[in-house]
């Protein structure tokens, strides 16, 4: 299931044409916090928080590439206060779910300087088993997953649950941070 290892460094490349091409997840503090996503044929904006990749027999339409210069808000509105704050993990969610629509994998950055950290879970409907979503190192494949938990880093989730059905684990997602499925 874990891929290769890459971190920010390794994807960064000088000439824009080398390098995995992906989409990435950029936190910008200005106008009230947003998330934007950045298509990039390899070069790591400034900010990232995440990448993804296209998985085996997609690709990304080059246009995405050129229009805005690659740039697009995600969602906006995300600094200051809970509600806002959830925002953020909403934007996790969509990110991901982009990244399953196109069969990819998925990185998270450490990003204590920008953005809030994270902790990423899955749930698989096959063993009713909550699967912990280790983004920090390595690219994961996120193709098996029914539904997807963004919660601030660290905080209690699903704590000596053995077992538990997809509406309860989307319930308790979204108290803790935001869910959502992936299907």
């Amino acid at each position: 299931m874990r891929g290769e290892n890459v971190s920010p460094r390794s994807i960064a490349q000088v000439d824009d044409d080398l390098g995995p091409e992906g989409c990435y997840l950029v936190y910008e503090p200005d106008s009230g916090g947003r998330l934007m996503i950045v298509y990039s044929h390899g070069y790591v904006p400034m900010n990232a928080v995440g990448f993804w990749c296209a998985g085996e027999g997609k690709g990304i339409q080059g246009f995405k590439f050129k229009q805005a210069g690659g740039r697009s808000e995600l969602i906006k509105g995300i600094a200051g206060g809970d509600s806002n704050r959830r925002k953020y993990f909403v934007g996790w969610c969509q990110f991901i779910k982009m990244a399953k629509a196109m069969n990819g994998r998925v990185i998270k950055f450490p990003n204590a300087i920008q953005g809030v950290e994270v902790d990423i879970y899955g749930y698989r409907q096959c063993d009713s088993q909550p699967d912990f979503l280790c983004l920090d190192d390595s690219l994961v494949d996120i193709n098996h997953y029914d539904a997807i938990a963004v919660i601030p880093r660290h905080k209690e989730f699903l704590k000596g649950v053995k077992s538990i059905v997809a509406s309860n684990f989307l319930e308790m997602g979204n108290i803790a941070g935001a869910s959502s499925t992936m299907v």
